[in-house]
């Protein structure tokens, strides 16, 4: 299975060096890519040195690099996960759906009702994201906001402003994933200073905002050769959010809906 090799990554992450984690963090976010990259190859991609590649490998059980390559091709193969150096429009579909089903995999019905509690229970709900990552945040905070009151998108431009406002009582949500932008993740630990809840949304268990938010929901995007983020994967994951949501406090969140839709009958500014 896949996670054959990813376990074993991850079992020995905390032990290794700085170094060693940056191989360790590019093997996991891009493991078939991984599988047929030449030494050579993978040290211009992950910048650090050959020796530093070679000795990851035996400091996770491997005769050299060779040896791990074989095996995470053989963790590829064992979950029909094709290889294709040239993605078209469709395969990069295929891979979404390939994606969306590894992350609805990975979240729990626990972890769902907790999320929902903490959003339901906060004052003002906040919710920061940048680049790519901005855009499910603008998208998840749109349609949160037709759910229930008091929901802030965070803007780059000046965080300090929201800083000025935010309280215990209320609840960070934050989108992010690699390559993590430090503004961001210094926003969330100046929330975690003043004891507000945080819900991450994240790549995975090695992830920066994993162990210190009180709920992260796991999820991967598409990430293709020239880095961009596709986030088809990450928006299909967060609608089981909304899903959870809707059934848990189904009556607030028709009556807030119907209340939305009579204003724009109001306003006249819909033409359907």
């Amino acid at each position: 299975m896949a996670n054959v090799i990813t376990s074993i990554i991850e079992d020995k992450y905390n032990t290794l060096s700085t170094g060693k984690q940056k191989v360790a963090n590019f093997i996991l976010d891009n493991l078939n890519e991984s599988s047929y990259l030449t030494l050579i190859q993978m040290q211009k991609k992950v910048g650090v040195s050959e020796a530093t590649i070679i000795r990851f490998a035996y400091t996770i059980g491997f005769s050299g690099y060779s040896e791990l390559q074989a095996a995470i091709r053989d963790s590829i193969f064992q979950t029909n996960q094709d290889v294709d150096e040239t993605k078209g429009t469709f395969d990069s579909i295929e891979r979404d759906v390939q994606l969306i089903r590894e992350g609805a995999d990975k979240i729990d019905h626990a972890t769902l009702t907790k999320a929902v509690n903490l959003i339901h229970e906060a004052n003002k709900v906040y919710i920061i994201g940048k680049n790519t990552s901005k855009a499910t945040a603008e998208w998840f905070g749109y349609v949160l906001s037709t759910y229930r009151s008091n929901v802030i998108i965070v803007s780059q431009s000046n965080l300090n402003q929201y800083k000025l406002d935010m309280m215990e009582n209320d609840l960070l949500i934050t989108i992010s994933f690699p390559r993590y932008h430090r503004e961001t993740f210094d926003f969330f630990n100046y929330a975690k200073s003043l004891n507000l809840k945080t819900i991450s949304v994240t790549n995975n268990t090695l992830s920066p905002y994993y162990q210190p938010s009180d709920v992260a929901i796991l999820a991967r995007t598409n990430r293709d050769v020239s880095g961009y983020n596709e986030i088809a994967p990450v928006i299909s994951i967060l609608n089981l959010v909304f899903s959870s949501y809707r059934e848990e406090y189904n009556e607030e969140v028709q009556k807030r809906i119907q209340k939305l839709e009579e204003l724009n009958d109001d306003s006249n500014n819909l033409i359907e």
